[in-house]
């Protein structure tokens, strides 16, 4: 008898706890069709097109985008936890991104936040030192970060027919979908039924190629604000060397950036443009004006021979700190999220570059190339590169570059 009563005691409870979860589910899909009517009711007043879908089902969308189309170093993703290795500027990076909807991913996107700290080596090459070592100086810092997204736009297509497929899911398979999509959650809330809800409306809407394009702009602002200065050893005359006509300079590269920015998406092509505005902590061993010289001191045997005893390298010049202004633009394409095109410009003011031409513009051309795995995740990104840097060319390859972030 105890055995029954125990085995009825749970029945109920497990079909307490399905009827409540049908009910949270049931309550959200009833308040996203009252809120679709109501919003509907007022644009038929204001002499506007019905929307196809509740808003939310929007924002879940865009708030995709942001993570998966346009998550750079310069930009934080919806995604908590991110690490960057930057082979542009050859740094690491690593942070957390605060997005204030707290899980509800159907609230509309506004803003977000990033903080996290930075690690950059001056020296040029793949492998970087967590260390300074050798000749290499390694900066570290605070990487702060705030996102402000101030418009979507997504179209449909303008064929017969999409948006009565959008409302016939809609009112006729969309319960079932988020029911069957949800049976084995442990736990259901309000939250997790309305994501539920706009990733099943989305899912539809791309799985049948109802989208003709979407549009993003949003703005950046970026402090790397230094904890330790990078140590520069050099000797102002190039005709002999003496350890004791050694200077030194301490260094901290400070920089501030703005920027504004813009992601068209077309189903087999995206494109970024962004124009940046850089403020930031310079000086004429980062411009390449200073270059290291390598002197060698030799000393005479008993056969009059003169032989090597050591070599060192040293900068040469007289060193100059200073700040620089910079413009810079970058627009950047990707066919079927796989290859693509990307053109970018930069143009150096400031006290140093008054007088001189070289360094003062730069540019870039790639092709930058995203390659993937079965399930469609890149497994390996690199660009193919033209560039003038400091009046010099060069073409190369750039591995890990994040081409303005069409990668998912």
């Amino acid at each position: 008898m105890k055995r029954a009563l125990l085995i009825l005691a749970i029945i109920l409870l497990i079909s307490n706890k399905v009827k409540s979860q049908e009910d949270i589910i049931g309550d959200a899909l009833w308040k996203y069709k009252l809120d679709l009517e109501g919003i509907n009711k007022s644009r038929v007043q204001d002499d506007q097109f019905e929307l196809t879908f509740n808003p939310r089902t929007l924002n879940y969308y865009f708030g995709n985008i942001l993570t998966n189309y346009i998550a750079t170093p310069e930009t934080p993703a919806t995604r908590e936890w991110t690490a960057v290795l930057n082979s542009e500027s050859n740094s690491v990076e690593f942070g957390y991104s605060f997005d204030l909807r707290d899980g509800a991913l159907t609230d509309y996107i506004k803003q977000l936040y990033y903080v996290g700290l930075r690690a950059q080596a001056e020296k040029e090459g793949s492998f970087f030192p967590l260390l300074d070592i050798g000749d290499v100086n390694s900066s570290y810092g605070a990487d702060l970060r705030f996102t402000k997204i101030f418009s979507f736009k997504r179209r449909f297509k303008p064929k017969a027919g999409s948006r009565k497929k959008i409302q016939d899911f809609r009112n006729n398979q969309l319960w079932g979908k988020v029911r069957s999509s949800l049976e084995n959650e442990a736990s259901v809330d309000t939250k997790k039924a309305n994501n539920t809800i706009a990733k099943t409306m989305n899912d539809f809407i791309e799985a049948n190629e109802l989208d003709l394009r979407t549009m993003i702009f949003w703005f950046n602002l970026r402090a790397f604000l230094p904890i330790n200065q990078v140590d520069y050893t050099y000797i102002e005359n190039e005709s002999i060397y003496m350890e004791e006509n050694e200077l030194s300079e301490e260094f901290r590269n400070w920089s501030f950036t703005s920027s504004l920015n813009g992601l068209l998406k077309y189903k087999k092509w995206s494109g970024t443009a962004s124009v940046i505005f850089n403020y930031f902590n310079n000086n004429n061993i980062l411009t390449k004006e200073i270059t290291k010289t390598t002197f060698t001191q030799l000393v005479e045997n008993p056969t009059d021979d003169f032989i090597p005893l050591k070599t060192k390298q040293v900068f040469v010049g007289d060193y100059e700190e200073f700040w620089t202004p910079q413009i810079k633009g970058e627009i950047t394409t990707l066919y079927k999220k796989t290859i693509g095109f990307s053109i970018a410009g930069e143009f150096n003011t400031g006290e140093y570059y008054e007088n001189r031409d070289v360094g003062r513009k730069n540019w870039k051309m790639g092709i930058p190339v995203s390659l993937k795995d079965k399930d469609g995740k890149s497994t390996i990104n690199f660009e193919i590169q033209w560039r003038e840097l400091n009046g010099d060319h060069f073409v190369g390859v750039r591995l890990g570059k994040t081409f303005g972030s069409f990668i998912d």
